[in-house]
């Protein structure tokens, strides 16, 4: 009889060991799945807060806001009045492209998370960033080459977000898509 009591102390043992087991694997499975979650979280929002900033600064750039009120007078006095309103588009155009490397460090991580969707989201945002630097330094060089001549200022690249405007439409497309990226997960 002692045979059987030991046999099953010993098989009491051998399922508890194993209920253990399983429970310790259930708690690492679910810590693994919480721990990649959060991880994926933080990188959504940082992503997230990335793209609106590239977005935010490139309003900025564009915005018709008065120029002449960025320059300061050092500046003006130096420089004049209209080539101090050139370089504060160009300090504009330079924190927009602060924001764009801000987002850019983002990406590697956004592919290994979302892989080529993310690549291709990312494309899209760089590509709004060469049109607003080709629409800035093609101004910039008309609007140097007519004041040099004493012509009028050429049409101005700035525009209100408000505005019908295609570079505002394919901005709003490309930051979509990088929200795309982490609203279907």
């Amino acid at each position: 009889m002692s045979e059987w009591v030991t046999a099953i102390a010993d098989l009491a043992t051998a399922g508890a060991a194993v209920a253990v087991a399983v429970v310790a694997w259930r708690g690492l499975n679910t810590w693994r799945e919480q721990l990649h979650g959060r991880t994926e979280y933080e990188h959504a929002r940082r992503l997230a807060r990335a793209v609106y900033r590239v977005r935010d600064e490139a309003y900025r750039v564009r915005h018709p806001g008065d120029l002449a009120s960025e320059a300061n007078e050092a500046e003006i006095e130096e420089i004049g009045q209209y080539r101090a309103e050139l370089w504060a588009l160009r300090r504009r155009l330079a924190r927009f492209d602060e924001a764009m490397m801000d987002f850019e460090r983002e990406i590697p991580d956004a592919e290994v998370l979302w892989g080529d969707s993310a690549r291709e989201a990312a494309g899209n945002v760089r590509e709004v960033r060469a049109k607003l630097h080709s629409l800035i330094e093609h101004f910039h060089v008309e609007a140097s080459i007519n004041h040099a001549l004493g012509l009028d200022e050429p049409d101005t690249p700035l525009a209100s977000p408000d505005d019908t405007d295609p570079l505002w439409d394919e901005l709003h497309r490309a930051v979509r898509q990088i929200e795309a990226l982490f609203e279907h997960e």
